[in-house]
């Protein structure tokens, strides 16, 4: 069997927290009801991306053994992770069916990322972008709240952030210690992933920031005290900036970031001043 370390499964656990993304922005944090239906949904999560992730890496260990696809198909640690994906994809069905779609979709679009996008140049950033996105619409589903534009969005745009700081980290310290560098970062320049954080981060803050003044947060947040969040946001991205340029973070980058005590701190404040504001409803 394929093995993660406790590294790549914490890093997984991390990523799937998106998932309660519209549980605490619709103010339903507090339905103990719904935090435990979150909860057993991002559970689900977690084990159906996992499956995806041993399925991908089963397929490709077993194309590079140049096994037929017949046999690739009859090894036991795919048949093992298609009964787990499609176990879990039958518990978001049975809940109902737009739930169930969005897993689908989710697993169609994540296994072609692991198999095929993750070599494409700035394809394989929009491929991590979307997946987190379909994460925080499951996410919503799964309470059976209505899926927020302002939410695709943010999440889209800070998952692209996040994977381009990644690949500028990696570049960047992968030539100082002269190491072989992943496929699909010789297709990248230090100059264009400079160029595209600038246009990425701008349009996170910005994206933000809109959705804090807009008049689609009032149907979950009745409160004009949301635009005071907007620094908490604007530091943590600036601070991620900085570890990006300066630390090297290799490719466990959640387990890096969540090691950083400014960052994590700010997170912290960040999430608890959004709760307050949530809870005592002001305008």
């Amino acid at each position: 069997m394929i093995s993660f370390e406790p590294k790549q499964l914490f890093s997984h656990s991390i990523q799937n927290i998106i998932f309660f993304s519209a549980l605490i922005f619709s103010g339903n944090f507090i339905s103990l009801p719904l935090f435990l239906t979150s909860t057993f949904g991002y559970l689900l999560l977690c084990v159906l991306s996992s499956g995806i992730i041993i399925f991908a890496v089963s397929t490709m260990n077993a194309d590079r053994e140049q096994k037929s696809f017949l046999n690739i198909f009859l090894s036991r640690n795919v048949i093992l992770c298609l009964l787990i994906i499609l176990s879990v994809m039958g518990i978001f069905f049975s809940r109902n069916s737009f739930l169930g779609f969005l897993a689908l979709l989710y697993t169609l679009i994540a296994l072609s990322h692991d198999l095929f996008v993750k070599d494409l140049v700035i394809i394989d950033v929009l491929g991590t972008g979307i997946e987190f996105s379909l994460k925080a619409a499951l996410g919503a589903a799964m309470i059976n709240i209505q899926i927020s534009p302002w939410l695709i969005i943010c999440t889209f745009l800070l998952a692209l952030l996040v994977s381009l700081g990644q690949r500028r980290n990696e570049i960047t310290f992968v030539n100082a210690d002269n190491q072989v560098p992943r496929k699909v970062l010789t297709l990248y320049t230090p100059q264009l992933l400079d160029q595209m954080i600038a246009v990425v981060t701008s349009s996170t803050i910005l994206g933000y920031s809109l959705y804090t003044i807009s008049t689609h947060r009032l149907k979950f947040i009745h409160s004009a005290y949301l635009v005071y969040t907007i620094p908490f946001v604007l530091y943590g991205i600036m601070r991620f900036i900085y570890l990006v340029y300066t630390k090297t973070m290799k490719r466990n980058i959640e387990f890096e970031l969540l090691m950083d005590k400014p960052l994590l701190a700010d997170v912290v404040i960040w999430l608890g001043v959004l709760i307050c504001i949530i809870l005592f409803k002001t305008d």
